[in-house]
């Protein structure tokens, strides 16, 4: 793992226990007996405990965690909310460093026992912390229940920062869930309430999460104009770590519109600020990307490499939607090199975890994948029934590009079957979408394809055109291999 080169600089033990008002001579006094010894524990772990060299984030903090669950034990709620809070290393809390190492099941852990023990402010905190950690790990249902009564209890103490913070959980987890405009709506609120209040750190991440939101849409160029927004708000603020994921928020949009090259050296900048910060969440989203690319270049071995190293991340965090696109991608992999069953293994794999996260999104995009699975083994029924359900998912989520990319590979299979007329109607449909979304891989996609129809139905022309149009885009893009193709199917006509 690549955490286990830091070398923490802890608070001064005697420090953290004057934080929590724990002094040793007056821990002698008390009693009964299982108290005293509990508290002697704590000090003891605080004081003591120690790491060896090669040991991860987690353990070198492991005595403030276990000093936590002790101090819950005797209830002292009060002591644990100020060591949660207590500035460490480059977060301004111990529970923000956590989360920048990926803890998020730890997080759950320490925070679930101080809601509803403490004040309505220190409340809030706890609320929002769980909500972010719950989020991180895919458990959305849950992460918008605590964040919307963190947003009841900002809205009643009159706090306005804990309120901008509320409204971004909540769009993101409607965003995780294919709810776009709901969380375009949450976004905006917030972007509008940190401007008001000067809140620029709020205002650069809701900006940033609703350039995904377009993004997930079809919208790219609105996508772009945001992220560009918040890279250009992250480096006035210096902060690195909103520049490295709006670097990566461009080059996920820089992929989708075909523009590879540049895409990878985004991802790669990103990537560096990543490694550079011990983030495992953002080296999981850099290292996927660049899988993509390279297994639409077709370096498969190369592409197979970035996908472990995302699934070994996401087992050491705990992240259920690293795990679910790490086998979304490798059943990718396996298709394109025709092992169906390996891939068919893969996507049921990946299919079950979009369930349970309730993620709609991937699961419209997973019955996209077996559908291409059905229709390369020549089931060509069964792959227009996957495809017909990943359109209804498409439509149910508003999601453009995956209502594209499914009219395309219906069209596909009803071409197969010989329904040219439906197959006509959805190309073009799908054409027309792909064109607008300025999608140039998928428009390329689309014209082989049209060729292809125009080809059976004997319009010798036409089929032309459309081949001569997917070789452009083709070249354009650099993928040879898909431009000789066209070249292929030229020279046959």
């Amino acid at each position: 793992m690549l955490e286990r080169g830091l070398a923490p600089r802890l608070p001064d033990p005697e420090e953290v226990l004057a934080l929590l008002n724990i002094q040793l001579q007056r821990v002698r006094s008390i009693q009964p007996c299982w108290q005293r010894s509990t508290y002697l524990a704590i000090i003891n772990w605080i004081t003591h405990h120690r790491h060896p060299p090669n040991s991860s984030n987690l353990e070198k903090v492991r005595g403030y965690i276990e000093a936590l669950h002790l101090l819950c034990t005797l209830q002292q709620w009060e002591a644990a909310h100020r060591l949660l809070q207590m500035p460490l290393l480059e977060a301004p809390t111990l529970s923000a460093q956590l989360q920048l190492w990926g803890y998020a099941s730890e997080r759950v852990t320490l925070h679930s026992p101080l809601i509803d023990r403490l004040s309505p402010g220190a409340n809030s905190f706890h609320l929002d912390c769980l909500a972010s950690a719950y989020l991180a790990l895919g458990a959305y249902a849950e992460g918008a229940q605590c964040a919307q009564q963190a947003l009841s209890l900002g809205q009643t103490i009159v706090d306005a920062y804990g309120i901008s913070l509320s409204q971004l959980r909540l769009g993101y987890a409607c965003a995780c869930q294919a709810q776009f405009q709901q969380a375009i709506a949450y976004y905006q609120e917030a972007i509008d309430l940190a401007q008001a209040q000067g809140y620029r750190d709020i205002e650069a991440e809701a900006l940033a999460n609703l350039g995904s939101a377009y993004r997930s849409m079809g919208q790219y160029a609105e996508a772009v104009r945001y992220h560009r927004q918040s890279l250009l708000l992250s480096h006035s603020l210096q902060d690195q770590r909103g520049e490295g994921y709006a670097l990566k928020d461009i080059a996920n949009v820089l992929f989708l519109t075909g523009q590879y090259d540049e895409a990878v050296l985004h991802y790669q900048q990103a990537l560096a600020i990543a490694r550079t910060l011990q983030d495992p969440q953002a080296q999981i989203e850099c290292l996927k990307g660049l899988g993509s690319i390279y297994t639409l270049q077709r370096a498969f071995a190369e592409a197979l490499r970035q996908y472990d190293r995302v699934r070994a991340l996401a087992e050491g965090i705990g992240d259920r939607k690293g795990l679910l696109d790490a086998a979304t991608n490798v059943g990718n992999l396996e298709a394109l090199q025709r092992h169906s069953d390996q891939a068919a293994e893969q996507y049921r794999r990946a299919l079950a975890l979009a369930q349970t996260l309730g993620d709609l999104q991937a699961e419209g995009h997973l019955n996209n994948n077996l559908g291409t699975l059905r229709q390369a083994q020549k089931d060509y029924e069964g792959a227009i029934a996957y495809y017909e359900r990943a359109l209804g998912v498409a439509q149910q989520i508003q999601d453009r590009a995956m209502k594209a990319y499914g009219l395309n590979n219906l069209a596909s299979a009803q071409r197969r079957v010989g329904d040219f007329a439906a197959a006509l109607e959805n190309f073009q449909a799908a054409l027309a979408l792909k064109q607008e979304m300025g999608d140039r891989l998928g428009e390329a996609q689309t014209w082989f394809n049209l060729g292809q129809l125009w080809r059976n139905l004997g319009e010798r022309e036409a089929a032309m055109f459309a081949y001569e149009s997917a070789q452009g885009l083709f070249q354009s893009l650099k993928l040879a291999e898909q431009a000789e193709r066209c070249k292929g199917a030229l020279g046959r006509l």
